[in-house]
């Protein structure tokens, strides 16, 4: 995933304001030292490389990784060393990115082992219902062994109700059918009508279906294996790491989950060199 660089310096001027008034009262601005980002338990680290970016563009001499993204990590995951102005400017910062992202990689993580307990063909597939700044919360995602359902609106072709209100499902299905955009690229249509699922199905596109119980999604899967067996079956709606495995006999499961998920906890250490 790759964050606009605009981002970083206007996360740095959106903490930082006019200026540091507390390091420029204290004068302490130009002594040197380091600053050590500490993962307090252990969780999937991720965000790091972002923090780096962070702590150099605020002007950082220094920064070395300790830790790898998407590693299980605890203590001490990056050093930034430099003068204090440099590493009070980035300190919240890149300590909350580091804090944010590896929070959705360690639920994500977890979600992953849960479903591997009940299943070794499902997969997660996350939606796209992050919050703004949407590459940290993906490669969150990504670092924690899950992959995005899709990223933008432009990459898998997904249908859901809300297209299906200006035009009906035959005609829908058709289209996809039709169009020469459609060649290479995942088409998956969102239908709870039992009758709606077999439709589709008939037509060999993947099927997504949505907060329907363990006992459903069982029969609907039955249903589509009989019909064509290479159709892919997704569900969604309200699937998290409490009820995952209840729902392992699904090709893909879509969720949103990880993006809620609660922050690592993450402090940030200094100490001066000089």
């Amino acid at each position: 995933m790759v964050i606009p660089t605009y981002l970083y310096d206007h996360w740095i001027m959106e903490d930082i304001g006019p200026f540091d008034s507390t390091t420029f009262v204290l004068g302490i601005g130009e002594k040197k030292g380091k600053a050590e980002v500490i993962l307090r338990n252990e969780g999937v680290v991720c965000g790091l490389e972002e923090a780096k970016e962070i702590y150099l563009r605020a002007g950082a001499e220094r920064v070395e990784l300790v830790a790898k993204e998407g590693d299980f990590a605890k203590g001490v995951v990056l050093t930034a060393y430099g003068k204090a102005e440099a590493l009070h400017k980035a300190w919240r910062v890149a300590q909350n990115v580091v804090a944010i992202a590896s929070g959705v990689a360690t639920y994500t993580r977890r979600m992953v082992e849960a479903l591997k307990e009940a299943s070794t063909n499902a997969k997660i597939v996350v939606a796209r219902k992050a919050p703004p700044c949407r590459a940290l919360y993906y490669k969150g995602v990504i670092c924690g062994g899950a992959a995005l359902h899709r990223s933008t609106l432009s990459d898998t072709i997904l249908v859901f109700k809300n297209h299906l209100v200006f035009t009906d499902l035959k005609e829908a299905i058709k289209k996809m059918e039709e169009s020469p955009f459609t060649m290479g690229r995942k088409v998956v249509f969102e239908v709870d009508d039992i009758k709606d699922v077999i439709e589709v199905a008939k037509h060999g596109f993947d099927v997504q279906v949505d907060h329907v119980s363990p006992e459903e999604l069982k029969e609907i899967i039955e249903k589509v294996r009989a019909i064509n067996p290479n159709v892919k079956v997704y569900v969604g709606g309200g699937i998290d790491i409490s009820n995952i495995k209840d729902y392992a006999i699904a090709d893909g499961i879509v969720t949103s989950a990880p993006y809620w998920a609660k922050p690592l906890d993450v402090t940030t250490r200094m100490t001066p060199l000089e």
